[in-house]
């Protein structure tokens, strides 16, 4: 029993601290990394020294899936990539999605208690750090309204896209947290400081007005409509809620300024793109810009692509011949359309169904925060290329295996079919 609690508190610890470490990217790159690797770590001692078979069951084939999916992908481009330096690059990044997964494969699940004291310091550490902004943004009202202007945000300690993904999922986990499980006492303080965080963030998502952050916010707000609107009683009230929620975006688009200003500059983006003026300080025109060129770089070999090594110095080849103002080229910000580009309609497919096994088989029932994980990501990636980047991949990572990781009961309100 003492090595049972030693390593589950383990576990938590490094769960909570990798977890912490996702918005301490920018500032110490190392620290993620490093908790990272301990994680991993006690789940391959736990795995070695202790396991003795599958403790998984039924989510054993999308963590092999997951693992294999990844190798698979990544190994044919040595067939077709000519850059194998950049191509590790891209290799040692995704490395987190096959270790971590096949880590936990011969651990032992984490009990619910302590997986919810995980989600809770998660989402506690991103309401400070959302409460520190909204601070900041107070006492720079009109500088920072301004910014929203110049396609800019307000300042943040990581890369506000992903930010604004974090924001939008903490707000479902805290949702889950206060109406999905036990694990607070009614009435209890914890409780009332947990609702203001999720009637806080709710608003601060809307206020930080980053696109992806609030069309997550929306897909997820839709999501937990269709998943309880057909299969409970009170399914009016569900009705209630979501014309609510409706109006509330009607209403923060009209009167909430760092809205009216992203909406603003978004339409004469897209109208500076459409009259093919300068792009180089339009984010959305540069956007479809490396769409264009990812569409371009997909047609000339639809079947393999130019190969993940290969596309990143192609790209930029392309750009300074199609659209040299643009100083800074970027990635095709759609996660779909880059692996179309770099490994084609092969590498495509096999992405697809490595992370998005899970909703097409509906035989198992998986937790509810995994399944509203996946539609995160989905989300996400139309407009950004999450997983060529180390937070991106870190984040996508973690929250897709940890909501596999906890011991599964029949009866367990965190499951859900999808």
């Amino acid at each position: 029993m003492k090595y049972s609690f030693n390593l589950q508190s383990a576990k938590t610890i490094l769960w909570s601290t990798t977890l912490f470490g996702l918005l301490m990217v920018e500032s110490a790159r190392a620290f993620l990394s490093i908790a990272m690797a301990l994680l991993i770590g006690v789940y391959l001692y736990e795995s070695i020294r202790f396991g003795k078979k599958n403790q998984f069951g039924k989510y054993i084939r999308a963590l092999l899936v997951m693992a294999t999916g990844f190798v698979v992908l990544y190994a044919l481009q040595f067939y077709q990539s000519e850059n194998i330096d950049a191509l590790w690059v891209r290799i040692v990044i995704k490395l987190p999605f096959v270790i971590l997964a096949l880590a936990v494969i011969y651990a032992k699940p984490i009990q619910s208690s302590h997986y919810y004291l995980i989600l809770k310091s998660f989402v506690l550490v991103v309401f400070c750090v959302s409460l520190l902004m909204f601070i900041n943004y107070l006492f720079n009202i009109e500088a920072i309204n301004t910014l929203y202007a110049q396609s800019s945000v307000m300042p943040g300690i990581i890369n506000h896209i992903r930010f604004s993904i974090m924001l939008a999922f903490s707000v479902y986990i805290t949702y889950y947290l206060l109406f999905g499980t036990t694990t607070f006492e009614p009435n209890s303080k914890t409780r009332k400081l947990f609702m203001f965080i999720f009637i806080f963030l709710i608003l601060f998502v809307h206020l930080y007005s980053v696109r992806g952050g609030i069309l997550a916010l929306y897909t997820l707000a839709a999501y937990e409509f269709s998943r309880t609107v057909f299969t409970r009683a009170n399914g009016k009230k569900y009705i209630g809620y979501s014309l609510l929620i409706l109006f509330l975006l009607v209403v923060s688009l009209f009167t909430v300024p760092t809205i009216k200003n992203k909406l603003d500059i978004t339409l004469l983006e897209l109208q500076q793109y459409s009259d093919g003026k300068n792009l180089n300080h339009n984010s959305l025109g540069k956007r479809f810009a490396s769409y264009e060129i990812a569409w371009d770089i997909f047609k000339q070999s639809p079947a393999l692509g130019c190969g993940i090594g290969d596309y990143e110095m192609l790209n930029k080849q392309m750009f300074q011949q199609w659209f040299p103002e643009v100083e800074v080229p970027i990635l095709a910000h759609n996660q779909f359309l880059y692996f179309l580009a770099a490994s084609g309609l092969v590498g495509l497919l096999i992405f697809g169904l490595t992370f998005f096994y899970a909703l097409l088989n509906t035989r198992v029932k998986y937790p509810r925060l995994f399944i509203a994980h996946l539609l995160v990501l989905f989300v996400s990636f139309q407009t950004e290329p999450m997983l060529e980047t180390q937070l991106g991949v870190a984040y996508s990572a973690l929250f897709w295996i940890l909501p596999l990781c906890v011991v599964q009961r029949t009866e367990n309100p965190d499951v859900t079919n999808q």
